[in-house]
């Protein structure tokens, strides 16, 4: 094999492998990054929940719990139905009228609770997510994580690291082939 297919063929190893990571490497980078708040009490409003104004206006957003404002009042009870609006009215807030993405989910229902997710709606590069049960009228937080550059950062390292090891692999192979060779003749 000549020197071009070995380079051609050491470039294809390393892409392919870091193209195979990069959905499980972000998995990991995100499992790394969420930070468990069941057990931890919010020292400063940090989880984005589901609120309404209290002056009556229909349409849903978004408060930081715990010290929201007193202007609003915090979503506790969710039907199936409303999911539909909720998303609509999120969308709405940053002009992506036309997406479909769901920034609100119910996560599963229990005895006397809901598990809800919710994400910020933005147009820029950082943003939070929130998990949290509603029970008996409050909210008992449970995650958070924070997007943004650092976690790409780690999953972009996972992935090169992923490439290189499969290249030094390749590069394990071609040597012992080319070993044989030089055996055989």
């Amino acid at each position: 094999m000549n020197k071009l297919m070995k380079t051609l063929l050491r470039i294809t190893v390393f892409l392919a492998a870091f193209c195979l990571l990069v959905t499980p490497s972000w998995r990991l980078a995100e499992m790394m990054l969420t930070r468990d708040l069941s057990l931890e009490p919010l020292p400063h409003p940090l989880l984005p929940v589901l609120v309404r104004p209290a002056d009556g206006e229909a349409a849903f957003g978004i408060g930081f719990y715990p010290g929201l404002n007193p202007q609003s009042r915090l979503v506790t009870e969710i039907a199936d139905s409303d999911l539909d609006k909720i998303n609509r009215d999120l969308r709405s807030r940053i002009g992506a009228e036309n997406s479909a993405y769901a920034y609100f989910k119910i996560i599963g229902r229990g005895n006397r609770y809901t598990d809800v997710s919710l994400e910020v709606p933005t147009t820029g590069d950082f943003w939070r997510k929130g998990w949290y049960r509603i029970q008996d009228g409050s909210v008992h937080p449970q995650k958070l994580i924070f997007y943004g550059p650092g976690l790409g950062m780690i999953a972009g390292i996972l992935c090169c690291l992923g490439g290189t090891i499969a290249l030094l692999c390749c590069n394990k192979v071609l040597r012992d082939r080319d070993a044989r060779k030089r055996q055989e003749g």
